[in-house]
């Protein structure tokens, strides 16, 4: 990822900006949540790339947070992830 990359925060909204703050955000999130994030599709087009997942997110006691499919798209500038952003729920074909 690029130095000033800009990640969506899919617990609180928002973003977090820059590599520190991303390291710091997935090891928050780790320690309050448990997910499963299963790729379906993948389309790559001018720089862009889209996935079609489906994500399960449970607390660490076991209890289903969330049970959804959206799109993650993650814009690349040299190659690098500069910007990830999470879309809309979406249903499951």
């Amino acid at each position: 990822m690029t130095g000033n990359i800009k990640w969506a925060n899919g617990m609180e909204g928002g973003f977090v900006y820059g590599q520190d703050a991303v390291r710091n955000y997935w090891t928050r999130q780790f320690t309050m949540v448990s997910s499963t994030v299963t790729p379906l599709a993948i389309e790559a087009e001018n720089g862009t790339v889209k996935i079609k997942v489906h994500q399960i997110v449970h607390d660490l006691n076991g209890d289903l947070l969330a049970d959804e499919f959206v799109y993650h798209f993650f814009h690349l500038q040299e190659n690098k992830v500069a910007l990830f952003e999470i879309g809309e729920k979406i249903k499951p074909d």
